[in-house]
């Protein structure tokens, strides 16, 4: 489907091809027992965002506490600049958005159980 060019490969028509070529070739091999349905993925990668933007960022921050500090970080060789940036944007998750995205967490994980 053309649209989800830009909603799922972001543009990227190589990318789209090559999905679409390798669900034709996975039809072609299965077996007569196997079903295809088309699921709707947007659940999937707002989960996926929540990794990168949600209390589980807060969890590594617990985890690696220098992180916190920007002197320190930049003295370190080797750190990843984007890892850096993402882990200490922790410092901003509120106990309430941790909760909220617990909750919100369960609401998908209700959702997404009829197609797992």
């Amino acid at each position: 489907d053309e649209c989800n060019i830009d909603r799922f490969f972001l543009g990227d028509r190589v990318y789209f091809e090559s999905f679409k070529q390798t669900v034709t070739q996975t039809m072609a091999m299965s077996n007569a027992c196997a079903q295809y349905i088309e699921i709707e993925f947007e659940p999937f990668f707002e989960v996926a965002r929540m990794l990168y933007d949600g209390p589980w960022v807060a969890e590594r921050l617990c985890a690696l506490p220098f992180m916190a500090d920007d002197a320190k970080c930049r003295q370190m060789d080797g750190l990843d600049a984007t890892v850096h940036g993402i882990v200490s944007s922790a410092q901003n998750i509120s106990a309430q958005k941790c909760f909220d995205a617990f909750y919100k967490l369960s609401e998908y994980k209700s959702q997404l159980s009829a197609v797992m």
